[in-house]
């Protein structure tokens, strides 16, 4: 390995491949120092759809294919064509579309120099497979098309067209994911690169060993009217969502009262995560007096930092005795930060 000649620098002495590699830093790169290819987001829409044969149209879009160590920047800056999609004999087939600059110079040794849209089919089955474009030096995926044997056009019953292109951006910039499980699924970015989910508006930072949200966000809220609560833990509130691998906080109020007309009761509340205690409250407990017109208010947090992925957050309560003790207006707000 050696210093490359710099761009701009002396006339004639960078030559393509030379040229990407000068501006491989401009675009955001994985731990392993490759520039990711995509495509720079105008919109979250789709880049392909049916028409009326056997042809995808393909949106206008900027972006970059890797080939040789460094970016290409592209572009089709108009409505274009892909190639006629092959339709199979029988079951379905799955076919990827992409685009890609060809390069015939040394090392490259395409058929020629042109930009395409291309296209490449699976084998077809019952249960189709989408075939892999990663022995395409510098393709860049598009989207996706499964036909059935009986198609006459891409906009036929039974075909289905995915957007799969990703997404890139400069360095230093934010990635854009469609879900969650599309960024998931993203394991190589380098320690701190920032991430945008579409669904969901969630901003989230790489910690080298996942995806962490990089502010404050609720969860979600639940309430209940009233509960008679048991000698037994009886749920109030009970809230499942995902989390990101941040500290978790729940927060929650209720009031009890002895609606019974017996004698003083001890009451005692709980947050679980998942059945696991975060939060006790009182650690004795608290003597709920014998009138039911005496209320005694409850307020606390309890927090926790559980790993990414869905959990099962549960208010609960404890009466020293049954149907005495009652709860009303019990609510949690599960806050990750």
């Amino acid at each position: 390995m050696a210093l490359i000649d710099a761009f701009p620098g002396v006339s004639n002495k960078v030559d393509s491949t030379k040229l990407r590699k000068d501006l491989a830093g401009l675009i955001v790169r994985d731990t392993n120092g490759v520039p990711r290819g995509g495509i720079f987001p105008r919109h979250a829409n789709a880049l392909i759809s049916a028409r009326s044969d056997m042809k995808l149209n393909v949106a206008a879009f900027e972006g970059v294919s890797v080939r040789g160590g460094g970016p290409l920047f592209m572009a089709n800056d108009g409505d274009g064509l892909s190639p006629l999609i092959p339709i199979p004999l029988a079951n379905s087939q799955t076919s990827v579309i992409y685009f890609k600059q060809n390069e015939s110079g040394s090392p490259y040794l395409d058929a020629n120099d042109l930009p395409f849209i291309g296209v490449i089919s699976g084998a077809a089955s019952a249960s189709p497979v989408k075939p892999s474009i990663a022995g395409i030096a510098g393709a860049e995926e598009l989207g996706t098309v499964t036909v059935p044997f009986d198609a006459t056009a891409t906009n036929s019953n039974g075909v289905v067209v995915t957007p799969t292109h990703r997404f890139t951006t400069t360095a230093g910039g934010v990635i854009l994911f469609r879900t969650t499980a599309e960024r998931d699924l993203y394991l190589t970015a380098a320690p701190g690169q920032l991430s945008f989910v579409a669904a969901g508006a969630i901003p989230a930072q790489w910690s080298g060993s996942g995806w962490r949200k990089v502010s404050a966000g609720l969860l979600g809220a639940a309430s209940v009217g009233q509960t008679l609560a048991g000698t037994a833990y009886t749920d109030l509130t009970t809230l499942t969502a995902t989390s990101y691998g941040g500290q978790v906080i729940v927060d929650w109020d209720a009031v009890a009262f002895n609606g019974s007309s017996g004698l003083d009761r001890a009451v005692i509340f709980r947050v679980v995560c998942d059945g696991v205690a975060i939060g006790l409250v009182p650690a004795g407990s608290t003597t709920i007096p014998l009138s039911g017109l005496s209320r005694v208010y409850f307020g606390y947090k309890a927090w926790s930092t559980p790993p990414a992925g869905s959990h099962t957050w549960k208010l609960q309560v404890t009466a020293s005795a049954a149907s005495a003790v009652f709860v009303e207006g019990a609510a949690m707000t599960v806050t990750e930060y």
